[in-house]
């Protein structure tokens, strides 16, 4: 029994968002895959990175480790922020107007300052989590939304990015 359940390729309506490409079912289906792909992603980033860079790096005085760890304690503070405006009905304004997905957004801070140690392990990283997030994640919620809330939701996402303009 696989946990992944292939997509129809039914045509849908000018405006609707078609079933997600995988569709997880049973308990997969439940399952928060958030914490899991950002911290595979930074994990896979940092042991590319390896060892080394960082030591090497606090003996030079911690600038890239310094970066890092700011990076990351913006993206909690940002991530807190946005879940205490949270409400059940998906939001439009503020920092929702630009972006359907701030928060995994805002995500791209820990893993853009890799670039300090490489940037092409930094743009890998990016890639990754932008796709697996895509997804494992989004076209879920979107779909779920979509359902949900309708003609709503549509001109929403019509008027907004996934990720940003």
């Amino acid at each position: 029994m696989s946990i992944f359940q292939p997509s129809g390729s039914n045509p849908t309506p000018s405006g609707v968002l078609p079933a997600p490409i995988i569709e997880l079912k049973g308990r997969m289906a439940d399952f928060n895959f958030v914490p899991a792909i950002t911290s595979a992603v930074l994990a896979l980033g940092i042991s590319r990175i390896g060892g080394g860079a960082i030591v090497q790096d606090l003996h030079a005085g911690a600038a890239g480790v310094m970066l890092l760890l700011a990076t990351l304690a913006t993206y909690f503070v940002l991530n807190t922020l946005l879940q205490r405006n949270a409400t059940q009905e998906y939001l439009t304004t503020g920092i929702f107007r630009f972006s359907r997905n701030p928060a995994y957004l805002a995500f791209f801070l820990p893993l853009a300052s890799l670039a300090y140690f490489d940037a092409m392990t930094a743009a890998a990283a990016i890639v990754i989590y932008v796709v697996a997030m895509n997804l494992l994640v989004i076209q879920k919620q979107e779909h779920e939304l979509q359902t949900t809330y309708g003609e709503g939701f549509t001109a929403y996402r019509a008027a907004t990015p996934r990720w940003f303009a």
